[in-house]
């Protein structure tokens, strides 16, 4: 979920749980081929912070129209749709 812009610069990045389990299309968004991998969910409800050392290769990439839709669901997800 974070940016590719900042990743070299982060000792901690912000992932999302991928799934094989489909749930909410709400908050279960589907990736696929396009995307470089299995056909899966990426569960927007499910956000960690992690070192990013972890991480030593790109496993896929998401597309533009899926980024959007990931920031649509991210933003009904923690109701920041709403004014505070």
């Amino acid at each position: 979920m974070t940016n590719d812009v900042l990743l070299s610069g982060l000792g901690s990045i912000t992932v999302a749980l991928v799934t094989h389990t489909e749930g909410p299309t709400s908050t279960h968004i589907g990736v696929g081929e396009a995307e470089g991998c299995d056909e899966s969910f990426i569960n927007i409800t499910d956000l960690h912070t992690v070192k990013a050392e972890r991480f030593h290769r790109r496993r896929g990439e998401v597309t533009w129209p899926k980024t959007i839709e990931l920031n649509r669901a991210a933003t009904r997800a923690l109701d920041r749709d709403q004014p505070i």
